[in-house]
């Protein structure tokens, strides 16, 4: 549904208030057709040292008979999206506690992918994409994000990985700050111009 020019407006007004007008530019291009996202990169050698969580946890692969328990702790996430992961060969790692989901993310070894900004770009055998990182409400704030983004870390390691990315919106701060606490950093962006099908997307390296 078309909103009104004062809807759309007022909603400006908002974003310039309270996220500032650099990300009014941001949204305001991306309604034009624009996508951009930051791509940041992790060389796991380099990854900091594990932190215990406040809570104890059992940290492990999800299995694709318990999926149930990813979608408990995330109601926004559709059956089929999650089952299509799967199928397509991505692993999803959980942080359990009681037999609750408190944490997730997920992991694909063939490409960089992100329909949203018509992004694919094939991985090397020594790269990982790490995404979809999500804790629990209820878990919030009690180091459950770290301690899995360590235990992913090793466990890539083990698997002959190297380098492990991820995809964020510029103007997703909260994601920004998790992802550099886990030893992340801007490598570049990958910024995408067009509608539906038709469109044009480039890497672009961030300066040294």
């Amino acid at each position: 549904m078309r909103r009104s020019p004062g809807a759309v407006l007022s909603q400006a007004v908002s974003v310039l208030r309270t996220q500032g007008p650099l990300v009014l530019v941001e949204k305001t291009a991306f309604a034009a057709g624009w996508r951009r996202l930051l791509v940041l990169a992790l060389e796991l050698a380099e990854a900091p040292l594990p932190r215990p969580a406040k809570l104890p946890l059992d940290i492990r692969l999800l299995q694709p008979s318990e999926l149930d328990l990813l979608l408990e702790s995330e109601p926004d996430v559709d059956r089929p999206y999650a089952e299509a992961k799967l199928a397509a060969g991505q692993l999803c790692l959980v942080a359990l506690h009681a037999g609750r989901v408190a944490g997730s993310t997920w992991v694909a070894r063939d490409a960089l992918v992100s329909d949203w900004a018509r992004v694919r770009r094939t991985l090397a055998q020594d790269e990982a994409y790490v995404s979809g990182a999500h804790t629990a409400t209820a878990y919030r704030g009690q180091g459950v994000n770290l301690a899995l983004n360590a235990h992913l870390a090793a466990w890539l390691r083990d698997q002959g990985v190297r380098r492990a990315y991820r995809m964020t919106l510029p103007w997703n701060a909260p994601a920004l700050a998790a992802h550099r606490k886990a030893g992340y950093r801007v490598c570049g962006q990958f910024v995408s111009l067009g509608y539906g099908r038709f469109g044009r997307t480039l890497f672009i390296a961030a300066s040294d």
